[in-house]
C-alpha cells in the first residue's frame, strides 16, 4: 500500500516534505534543507528500486479444478496427510435439495506452531472445489 501511495502521490509528498522542513520559508535553514533533500532522495531511490507498482490480480477464466496453478499446488502437496486439520472443520447438515455443503471452521483451535499452512490450504481446496 505504501508503494502504491508514494508512487501515486510522489509530487505531493515531496512538496509537503519540503514545506514541513521550511524550504519554502523566507529564512531557510541550510541544515533542514539538506535533511529534506536527503529524505526526498531516499524516497525516490526506494521507489526506483521497487520498480513499477504491481497490478491488481485479474480474474481467471478457469474454475478451481481447471486452473493449472491449483492442480500444481494440489499435486505438489498430495502426499501430505490432512488428518491434523480435518477436525478443524465441522460440516453443517444440509437440506436434501441443497447441492453445496457449508462448513464451520474452528479457527480458535488452530495451533500455528503445529499446523502447516500448506496442509490447511490443501484441505480447504479439496473440500471446496
Amino acid at each position: 500500500m505504501a508503494h502504491q501511495f508514494f508512487s501515486s502521490h510522489a509530487d505531493a509528498v515531496g512538496r509537503e516534505l519540503f514545506r514541513a522542513r521550511g524550504i519554502f520559508a523566507p529564512r531557510r535553514n541550510p541544515e533542514t534543507v539538506s535533511q529534506a533533500k536527503v529524505a526526498w532522495d531516499d524516497i525516490c531511490s526506494t521507489l526506483v528500486d521497487l520498480g513499477p507498482v504491481a497490478k491488481y490480480p485479474s480474474l481467471t477464466k478457469f474454475s478451481g479444478p481447471e486452473h493449472p496453478r491449483y492442480n500444481e499446488f494440489v499435486l505438489r502437496n498430495a502426499a501430505r496427510d490432512p488428518k491434523p486439520v480435518e477436525s478443524l472443520f465441522y460440516e453443517l447438515l444440509r437440506e436434501r435439495d441443497e447441492s453445496t455443503s457449508t462448513f464451520i471452521f474452528h479457527i480458535n483451535q488452530v495451533d500455528v506452531e503445529i499446523i502447516e499452512p500448506h496442509i490447511l490450504s490443501v484441505h480447504i481446496l479439496q473440500v471446496t472445489c
